[in-house]
């Protein structure tokens, strides 16, 4: 979910495709109760923790262990710890950067070089992580857990964007 209608909007475009037509679902959150009742991370500009959570959450839990294994001490949600995560959202090369990642976790398992290298690797894609070119004051918010969709109301569909 995403406070930005034009950017609900270009991934709504972006990610349909013929024959389906894109439709953009507009939901009123109750931010104030939730913040009382939920646990809420807030992410509110790059950082090498935004980073990481983002990357690591990324990964799955197909590559925890390994991920894990790299960085012990890093946040991220793949236990459901968060109901809501409000964020800014990645860059469009996300994608590309996690497929990349995602390379180097399967090889990880041939170990064709040192472990270290790997972690190198990932450390270095992890880095080149970037807000995406959306309005800066917008946020995206993701919901993670049954509860937090009680907060949620539907407002309207805009069609034919």
């Amino acid at each position: 979910m995403s406070q930005s209608e034009k950017f609900a909007e270009l991934r709504a475009r972006t990610m349909t495709f013929a024959p389906r037509k894109p439709v953009v679902i507009v939901m009123d959150f109750d931010e104030e109760n939730a913040e009382k009742n939920l646990n809420i991370r807030h992410f509110d500009s790059i950082t090498d923790e935004w980073k990481f959570f983002v990357a690591i959450n990324r990964a799955g839990l197909e590559n925890f262990s390994v991920m894990n294994s790299f960085f012990p001490d890093q946040l991220h949600n793949l236990d459901y710890k968060y109901d809501v995560v409000v964020d800014i959202p990645a860059d469009a090369g996300i994608s590309v950067i996690t497929d990349q990642m995602d390379c180097i976790l399967d090889d990880v398992n041939h170990l064709n070089k040192p472990f270290e290298e790997y972690k190198k690797d990932i450390l270095k894609l992890i880095h080149s992580i970037n807000e995406g070119n959306v309005d800066p004051a917008a946020k995206q918010y993701s919901f993670h857990t049954v509860r937090s969709l009680k907060y949620l109301r539907y407002t309207r569909i805009i069609e034919n964007v």
